[in-house]
C-alpha cells in the first residue's frame, strides 16, 4: 500500500471518528488500531490525540437550536425553509450587530456569565432584557444561532466544514492575497 493511500485511509478514519464517534477499533478491530497508532507509520494526523475528545460541539448546538426553532413554530407549514430568506435573516442580524456597535451597546462577558447563573427563569429573563438584549454580543449570538439553525435544517456537518475551512485558511497567503 502506498504512503499516500495510507494517509488517505487515516484521514478517512479521523473524519469517521468525528462524524460518528466510532474508534478504529470499533470500525476494524484491534490489528488496525495498533497500525493506526504506530508512530512510524506515515500520516497527516496522529489519531490517538482525538480518541478521547467529546463529540463536536457545533453540531450539538446546531441540533439544539434547530429543535428549539421547530418547537417554537418556526418551521410550521414550510415556513423558514426558503434559503434566500434564511440568508437575509442572518444578514439582518449582522446589521443589528453593526448598529449595536455604532451605538456602543455592549454587555460584557462578565454580565453574560452572571446572568446565565440566575436559576429563576423569570428573573433570568428580566435581567437578560435589562443587561444583554440588543447588545453587540446579543446580536452576534443571533448571527451564530441563525447560521447553526440553517446548518441543522440542511443536514450540514458544520463541525467538519468549519474545521476544513480553518485548515484551508491557515494555508492561504497573507490577507488571502487581498488588500483587506
Amino acid at each position: 500500500m502506498s504512503a499516500h493511500l495510507m494517509q488517505l485511509k487515516c484521514l478517512w478514519l479521523e473524519v469517521e471518528f468525528y462524524r460518528t464517534g466510532r474508534t478504529p477499533f470499533d470500525l476494524f478491530g484491534h490489528g488496525l488500531y495498533e497500525w493506526l497508532n504506530d508512530p512510524t507509520r506515515p500520516r497527516y494526523y496522529h489519531l490517538t490525540k482525538h480518541l478521547k475528545k467529546r463529540k463536536p460541539m457545533l453540531n450539538e448546538l446546531a441540533n439544539e437550536i434547530y429543535k428549539n426553532a421547530v418547537d417554537k413554530g418556526f418551521y410550521e407549514n414550510g415556513a423558514a425553509t426558503n434559503v434566500g430568506e434564511r440568508m437575509a435573516l442572518i444578514h439582518s442580524e449582522v446589521s443589528e450587530a453593526l448598529e449595536a456597535d455604532r451605538k456602543k451597546k455592549y454587555a460584557g462577558n462578565e454580565v453574560a456569565m452572571l446572568v446565565n447563573q440566575i436559576s429563576n427563569p423569570k428573573e433570568f429573563e428580566q435581567r437578560f432584557r435589562e443587561t444583554v438584549k440588543d447588545t453587540h454580543e446579543d446580536e452576534l449570538a443571533d448571527v451564530i444561532i441563525r447560521a447553526l439553525d440553517h446548518a441543522a435544517f440542511k443536514g450540514i456537518d458544520i463541525d467538519a466544514h468549519v474545521r476544513a475551512k480553518m485548515r484551508f485558511n491557515s494555508m492561504r497567503e497573507y490577507k488571502h492575497g487581498k488588500a483587506y
